[in-house]
């Protein structure tokens, strides 16, 4: 049995829109607010989960052996243990370690996720240009950085799977005539998402070459593709692909501590970025009391990489693969792949002839907890501490699905939807800063957003600061009510 469970306070969807949006245990299991304490929650998921395929990939395993225990290692800034935010001694060190690992030209830790990361980076790009090309896709965090540092989005879309109902790679094609088709003087990076949350991974070479060629610096969101190393059985990693920056969760597929990241300067970044102001934007939004139990989880799972972590991590291909040959024979099952490559770590599995909720919830009933429900599919989302037990158990539990739930079409026509175009009336900021109100969600439609709607995870916005409210938001959130700008203040 796993020993790692993530839970919130997050309510139900709605049935009829779980496959618009990413619906995962958290959201399905809990429907009342105080019903039982945080632990006994904890508890009674450790007593169902046979097999876990969502994050932390450690999937509850000690992977790193320790001598310490969590609370020993709950220590501060003490003499010989270096700060976080000036490391001079066994931090700087373990981020040299970081960047060697990695193949970067330098690497800085976050214990505050690729979240701060994110905010970080882009802050450290817009010193100058305040634009910044970003897509659909992106995470709320992205949306956070906007309101921290004034900076304006200019939206795209990737590739978009209508058929299965997820975002898809960024093409090297659409990228050269995004770029094309903005001022380059006036913007100050491009950010794509690569792996995506289905494993979509874009060809980041391409694109990095023709950002550089309109003198645009790429920023590349690689929280969920942590494990793409060097002399990896895995896509290559956008550090060593020309990213500029590109950052890091190591939580997602690594044996890191929720709330682990890191971000790491290109290997050979055409555009120069300070290290040290990166590391200033960093330390404006991270804690300054940096948790050393987190830390030391970074140090074991760089460790781990160092010594039998590849190869760990190069046995999950081959998992994949037997778990897609134990499936064959029923012939009832469709795997999600991407147009350009596909992440073998991230398993999307739709069932012909079933809606994704119908196989979500019997995967959970039977304690194999997926990480979410995505578009037509279910995501179940592997990690360095995956085992074939975990595999096996999956696929015992999809084949006495096909069996108890007989077949009776092709993909069920779930209403998968598109996203609409965003109408930005305002700036981020200028949205999220005005004086503003509480509405029901059906009054907010047609006014000005003045918060970041984005179910968590994937954290994928339905509803930005400064956006007019689509009508179809009420469809794609649970929220019974949205900040909005108040009117008086967008009639003027």
């Amino acid at each position: 049995m796993t020993q790692h469970v993530m839970l919130t306070n997050s309510q139900p969807f709605p049935e009829k829109f779980s496959a618009l949006v990413p619906v995962n245990a958290k959201q399905r299991s809990f429907s009342r607010i105080g019903a039982m304490t945080l632990g006994t929650a904890i508890q009674r998921h450790l007593q169902q989960e046979k097999a876990s395929f969502h994050t932390p990939g450690h999937k509850g395993r000690e992977l790193a052996k320790s001598t310490n225990s969590l609370l020993q290692a709950d220590l501060t800034e003490l003499p010989g243990l270096d700060e976080l935010s000036n490391p001079e001694g066994v931090l700087l060190d373990l981020e040299a370690r970081a960047a060697k690992m990695w193949g970067s030209a330098g690497s800085l830790i976050s214990v505050n996720g690729a979240s701060a990361g994110i905010i970080a980076a882009m802050l450290a790009l817009t010193t100058e240009r305040k634009k910044f090309l970003v897509p659909r896709n992106a995470h709320r965090s992205v949306i956070n950085a906007m309101v921290v540092g004034g900076i304006e989005p200019i939206w795209y879309e990737p590739t978009w799977d209508a058929r299965w109902g997820t975002w898809g790679a960024v093409s090297p094609v659409s990228a050269r005539k995004i770029l094309s088709t903005c001022k380059a003087s006036e913007v100050a990076g491009m950010l794509v998402v690569s792996p995506t949350y289905a494993g979509a991974v874009s060809d980041i070479a391409s694109i990095a070459d023709s950002c550089h060629f309109r003198d645009i610096p790429l920023l590349v969101d690689e929280a969920h593709g942590a494990h793409f190393l060097p002399d990896a059985c895995a896509p290559s990693s956008a550090v060593t692909c020309g990213a500029d920056l590109t950052v890091h969760s190591l939580h997602k597929t690594l044996s890191g501590m929720t709330q682990t990241g890191m971000i790491h300067l290109g290997e050979s970044p055409v555009f120069r970025i300070d290290i040290d102001l990166l590391r200033a934007q960093l330390n404006l939004i991270q804690s300054s009391s940096p948790s050393y139990p987190m830390l030391l989880s970074i140090e074991q799972t760089i460790t781990l990489l160092e010594t039998n972590g590849k190869n760990l991590l190069a046995h999950l291909p081959h998992l994949r693969g037997r778990l897609e040959d134990s499936l064959a024979d029923c012939r009832r099952f469709e795997f999600y792949t991407s147009r350009f490559e596909t992440d073998a770590l991230h398993i999307c599995i739709a069932a012909r002839g079933a809606r994704a909720e119908q196989l979500y919830d019997f995967c959970v009933e039977r304690g194999v907890f997926p990480e979410a429900i995505l578009g037509q599919g279910v995501l179940f989302l592997m990690g360095i501490g995956t085992v074939t037990e975990d595999v096996a158990e999956l696929a015992k539990v999809l084949l006495d699905f096909h069996t108890q739930n007989p077949e009776t079409g092709s993909l069920a026509d779930d209403g998968v939807w598109h996203f609409t175009e965003i109408e930005q009336v305002l700036s981020p900021r200028q949205a999220f800063m005005s004086p503003s109100q509480m509405v029901p969600v059906h009054e907010a439609v047609g006014r000005i957003a003045a918060e970041c709607v984005a179910p968590c995870p994937p954290g994928i916005p339905v509803c930005v600061p400064g956006q007019r409210v689509h009508p179809e938001v009420m469809n794609l959130t649970s929220v019974k009510k949205i900040r909005v700008v108040r009117e008086q203040l967008t009639s003027e």
